[in-house]
């Protein structure tokens, strides 16, 4: 797909861990690549055509989707998809972090832009049957998982050994248009008095990315921990999971009813680094998709169907159901009856982490060695099994 023969070219304008993982694997297998720069007063275009100097090379190009979105509007060619292979150019999607969620939450006008390109993502998450469809021409190659690739779990430094009277915890930011969903989770549980004896919060006008203090009502870190932790303030709150017998988890929906994609972030991962069963509020088949990376969810003590349901309306009543159910006796017998799963849900993420590196470059070995593999969904679909 991608050889020695290419130039490759990638964008200077975000840096990241993964970022940096996939510049270390060009590094380490010896591939030249070249930074293209910001130059003001220049389109982009004219800058990734000056890189070339022999006309018959190809251009592998490597941007963020911002500059992809820049190209399109400043190329402003009825068919842009057409003149980048004109020019030769084999156009790559990496943000570093969040591609898929970057893609699902997209405004039109931007969208409208790039969604009939024929572009490679390395992209973080489990494209779905809904971005397939709205990114025709995308190769999803599903390189990584969420924040997997962050260490900023550590749940077993709690020290106290609180009594676990309330029923859930329940934290959730729905600021934003995209997150509106989650306070009508929160609107149903209040209006069927689900909520009395839970630890909740939701958040409709700051969110942790502004006030880091909403995040945490009380922790058992020290604070250098909190200095010298990447993402600090997404870090589980200790006593309230000491506190609870279950966590009700709202993960990212951006698509609305047909949105499928699986993007867990540390919304998902914190319920399992604290060894706690969850209920999930999620995208379509995300329990199911969760399962093929080898962790366990609850069907066998609540009940999981909603995961297929096509309507958010009905996930969240389904949701509420079982809500009610576990309340009968605080979900202490929920959170008993789950600690097999539990732990080895834990350990399926340190699995999971330890072969983090080696699954990123079994899969980067394929993009760059395989070029009869050039834009085949399934063969990288296969790779995750």
């Amino acid at each position: 797909m991608i050889n020695s023969k290419d130039i490759i070219l990638v964008d200077e304008n975000k840096s990241g861990v993964n970022r940096d993982a996939f510049f270390e694997y060009l590094n380490t297998r010896g591939f030249e690549f070249d930074w293209l720069q910001n130059v003001p007063n220049t389109k982009l275009i004219d800058v990734i055509l000056y890189k070339r100097k022999d006309p018959a090379q190809r251009i592998v190009l490597i941007m963020h989707s911002e500059n992809i979105i820049r190209l399109c509007k400043e190329c402003n060619k009825p068919d842009t998809d057409n003149f980048l292979k004109e020019k030769n150019i084999f156009l790559v999607h990496f943000d570093g972090d969040d591609e898929c969620y970057n893609l699902c939450k997209m405004k039109k006008e931007d969208r409208e832009h790039i969604e009939r390109l024929t572009v490679l993502s390395l992209n973080d998450g489990l494209a779905g049957e809904f971005l397939k469809q709205r990114y025709p021409n995308f190769t999803f190659t599903n390189l990584r998982n969420g924040h997997i690739s962050h260490p900023i779990y550590h749940g077993e430094l709690g020290e106290s050994k609180l009594p676990r009277n309330k029923t859930f915890i329940g934290f959730w930011n729905a600021v934003g248009e995209h997150r509106k969903i989650r306070k009508k989770v929160y609107d149903k549980l209040k209006e069927k008095n689900l909520l009395a004896n839970s630890l909740t919060k939701v958040h409709i006008k700051d969110s942790v990315q502004n006030n880091h203090d909403l995040a945490v009502t009380s922790n058992s870190y020290p604070e250098s921990f909190f200095k010298n932790t990447f993402l600090s303030f997404q870090l589980p709150d200790l006593k309230s999971y000491e506190m609870t017998n279950y966590e009700i988890v709202c993960e990212v929906v951006n698509g609305g009813d047909r949105d499928d994609t699986l993007y867990f972030t540390e919304k998902t991962l914190k319920p399992i680094i604290m060894k706690h069963p969850f209920v999930m509020f999620g995208p379509k088949n995300y329990l199911k998709n969760l399962r093929s990376f080898g962790f366990k969810t609850f069907g066998d003590f609540i009940d999981e169907s909603y995961d297929s349901y096509e309507n958010c309306e009905d996930r969240i009543q389904s949701i509420v159901a079982n809500v009610a159910k576990l309340n009968q006796d605080n979900g202490r017998s929920f959170y008993n009856a789950t600690r097999d799963i539990c732990q080895h849900n834990l350990d399926n993420l340190y699995y999971l982490k330890g072969k983090l590196k080696s699954t990123l470059w079994r899969k980067l070995n394929t993009v760059f060695e395989r070029p009869d593999l050039n834009h085949n969904t399934e063969f990288f679909d296969s790779l995750d099994s």
